[in-house]
């Protein structure tokens, strides 16, 4: 058993906090990087301590204060720029099988993966999500401007996603987290709502998303090689100005506007923008 605590522990949720326990700054005194580093982590805590204190409650809050320093979620936890964090970074994560490429006739072909869900431990019809009639129509076009193309539908369960029309493959509850790494890493193009997939297919350096967002923000959430999409009929996100923000929209009058008005024919003019129609 250790007989000694740790000199210094911190935690990392959103921004980093110093756990103080037998802590003395000074044996840091030779190591001056890490020392102004400490020393800042404490000015940050104490001069923000509500972000610390009451996380997730002034998580929307934290970031605006992100975006007005000029930092994203990404490296929110490089609050002080002592570590020159970018969007990029090495990544060592879980394996990716890339045997359901095989399985699907997948390798080497041209394959758009889309998905429409949520975290199991948030409500299944989150704010966050765009129409299940919008992923049905933009199906449509994309298959008009793409015919070659398949389809391909991600979830974790029938009973969180429900499948989508004219899709060429379904692969709800058929994949483990390996076999959405390799499909995310070689997708010609992913489509969803800002979330796990969107992070996890950027950090394999997978290529583009097309994100589509409504109460939270795409200069906090969104990734410069994304097609970040946002409606401008309801100005800011809302993103934790009530506690059931992912449940209840907060207008009174045209609720969920900032989905609702983001029509198909918005996302696959952005998408043209980029990528030219096949035959």
């Amino acid at each position: 058993m250790n007989r000694f605590p740790p000199a210094l522990c911190c935690e990392i949720i959103r921004f980093p906090r110093i756990i103080i326990s037998n802590f003395d700054i000074s044996i840091y005194n030779n190591d001056i990087k890490l020392k102004s580093w400490i020393e800042n982590q404490f000015f940050f805590g104490k001069s923000n301590y509500k972000y610390l204190k009451y996380a997730p409650f002034c998580d929307g809050e934290s970031a605006n204060l992100c975006i007005h320093l000029g930092k994203k979620r990404i490296n929110q936890p490089d609050i002080t720029s002592d570590l020159n964090l970018g969007e990029e970074y090495l990544y060592n994560g879980i394996p990716i099988n890339t045997h359901i490429l095989d399985k699907y006739e997948l390798t080497k072909k041209k394959f758009i993966t889309i998905h429409r869900g949520i975290d199991n431990d948030q409500i299944k019809e989150s704010t966050k999500l765009w129409p299940q009639s919008h992923y049905n129509d933009l199906i449509t076009k994309l298959k008009l401007s793409f015919p070659d193309i398949k389809i391909v539908q991600l979830g974790v369960s029938h009973e969180r996603c429900e499948s989508m029309q004219n899709i060429d493959i379904n692969l709800i509850e058929k994949t483990t987290l390996p076999d959405i790494a390799a499909l995310l890493k070689n997708a010609w193009l992913h489509i969803d709502c800002e979330g796990g997939l969107v992070h996890l297919r950027h950090a394999l350096k997978g290529g583009k998303s097309v994100v589509i967002f409504g109460p939270t923000s795409p200069s906090f959430f969104g990734y410069s090689e994304n097609i970040n999409i946002r409606s401008d009929l309801c100005k800011y996100p809302c993103e934790w100005l009530t506690e059931n923000w992912q449940k209840k929209c907060i207008r009174k009058s045209n609720k969920h506007i900032c989905m609702k008005s983001i029509n198909a024919d918005i996302v696959m003019n952005k998408i043209l923008e980029i990528f030219q129609p096949i035959g």
